[in-house]
Parts: structure tokens; sequence; C-alpha cells
């Protein structure tokens, strides 16, 4: 139990508060086991299943895009949450500004978020360019290569695309700095694009 929650326990006026802040505590424990088996079973689903065949990897060149963003800096555990209510705002958005979608909503993740635990974060959904760039938080994309690979699936086994699509960009040595993007095809697909450098020759 954190100093602060200790404290809490030692300083309250009754037996309620002090159970309400021992509650608190259980809550926050239950919440991250969950968590955490679900991290074990993806993690031991990726042990045990036959590795993906590398084929389903496309590389693509993904043009600059207009987009309408918001960005912010997360934790790594409220990230999903986040990209989710973050997309329903711009959706709103998108609407009240007269604005037509021209792609799947999408999101950028930088490097710092899988390697800190937080960074930034950056939903956007892709507008139609023709007057999109008096609208604020309208910005263009920068281009980029990747390599693709196609989830389909809760978005809790991800991380089975992120392995199979980094051991094979590793493999190649193709891998490139930039944050890795994510486009929702619908509820069940999600195309994972790793940023690659293609060599010449």
């Amino acid at each position: 139990m954190p100093i602060d929650d200790v404290r809490r326990v030692l300083e309250a006026p009754d037996l309620a508060a002090r159970n309400g802040v021992i509650v608190e505590h259980l809550e926050r424990m239950r919440q991250q086991l969950e968590r955490t088996q679900v991290s074990v079973a993806s993690l031991q689903a990726l042990l045990e299943d036959a590795p993906r065949d590398t084929t389903e990897i496309e590389l693509r060149r993904i043009p600059a895009t207009a987009a309408l963003v918001t960005t912010r800096l997360v934790e790594f555990d409220v990230c999903g949450e986040w990209v989710e209510r973050a997309l329903n705002d711009l959706h709103v958005l998108l609407d009240a500004a007269g604005l037509a979608a021209a792609g799947p909503d999408g999101a950028l993740y930088s490097e710092a978020l899988f390697e800190a635990g937080a960074g930034d974060v950056t939903a956007f959904v892709p507008v139609i360019r023709g007057g999109s760039g008096a609208v604020a938080g309208v910005v263009d994309l920068a281009a980029t290569t990747v390599a693709v690979l196609v989830h389909d699936g809760p978005v809790s086994d991800l991380d089975q695309a992120y392995g199979a699509l980094g051991a094979a960009v590793a493999q190649r040595g193709i891998g490139s700095l930039g944050p890795i993007r994510e486009h929702y095809l619908d509820e069940t697909f999600t195309e994972v694009c790793w940023p690659v450098e293609l060599k010449s020759g």
C-alpha cells in the first residue's frame, strides 16, 4: 500500500473511513491484476503459437495525409481508453466543421510510450483536403514508409501482431525511427504500421 494511503488509514477518523481507504486500494490492486493477467495470457500465446507467416507483411508508402488530430502525453496503461475517447471527440468536431472522413481512424504512438511507459499519442481522422486547412486541428501528417501487418482480433491480443511485425522488421534490418501507426479498419481489424527505411540496391 502506498505511504499516502497508509497515512490515510492511520489518520482515519472512524472505521468507515478506514475501510473506505482499504477498499480503494483493493480495487486498484484488482484492476492491476486484471491487466497483468491479460498481459501474461498474451505473452503465453506468443510462446505457444506458431510464428505468423511473414508473407502477410506488406511494405507500403503512406503519403502525407491531411487529418484532424489531437495529441496528449499518455500513460501506457490508459492509452487505449484515451484513444477511444479522443477519436469520438474528433468525429464530433468533424461533423461540426462539415468535413468528410477520407479514410479509417488511426493513431500515432511515440517510442517513449513503449520504452518509458508514457509518451505522446496522436489520435487522428483523415479528412478530404478541400478547405480543410482553415479548420483548427487539421494538420498534414508526414509521409512515411512502413511495414504493415493486419491484426484480426481483440485489442488485448494486439501485442502479438506487434511482436511478429517487430521481429520481421528486425530480421530484415529495415527498422527506422518514428512513431508506430495504427489504422482501425473496423471493430476487429487493425493495421499495425511499423516505420522502416528501405535500402537502395
